[in-house]
Order: structure tokens, then sequence, then C-alpha cells
């Protein structure tokens, strides 16, 4: 897949972590990304190579993440539509769109 496939914002990559309880560090973890990577990417200090950015990507959304991409109205977010860590699964998915 390329990049494009994987273009998430900082705020949707902290937004993801806030949906499903987990810290900076345990991304990382379940990941193999770099902490450092990480924290310098939700800083918006520097965007992660496509590598790191697809290992991100992937995880999140192995969590139950979905990221909504800018639309038309200049809002992107995410939501949460099953949690994997503790088997938990919402009877209605969870949204948060930014403005």
């Amino acid at each position: 897949m390329s990049s494009a496939d994987y273009t998430i914002t900082p705020r949707q990559c902290r937004a993801a972590r806030a949906l499903i309880d987990i810290t900076r560090e345990e991304l990382a973890s379940l990941s193999g990304a770099s902490g450092t990577i990480l924290a310098e990417f939700e800083s918006g200090k520097k965007i992660p190579n496509e590598r790191s950015l697809v290992k991100i990507c992937n995880t999140l959304e192995a969590c139950g993440v979905d990221f909504i991409a800018l639309d038309d109205k200049g809002e992107d977010g995410v939501r949460m539509t099953k949690m994997c860590l503790d088997g938990y699964t919402p009877s209605l998915p969870v949204q948060i769109i930014f403005f």
C-alpha cells in the first residue's frame, strides 16, 4: 500500500489512542514503531516514514479504530467500531469529528 492510504493527522492519532484508552508507550509497543517517532508525530514535529505510519495505522485499526478522512466540509476524525484489547464491543459506534 502507498503512504497515501495511511494519511492520518497527529490529532487523529491522539484521538484514536484516547478512544481505545492506550498510552503512547503502549501504542509504540503494540505497533513496533518507536516511541520517539510517535511523540514527534503526535506533537506535529515530524511525519513518520511510510513503514512506521503503516505500523501505527494497522495497529489502531486492528484495535477497532476507523479513520474518517477529511471531507468536503473540512471535517475529519476517528471512530471506534469495536474494541479488541478487552473484547468489549460497544452497541453503538463512538465517533469524534474535528471541526
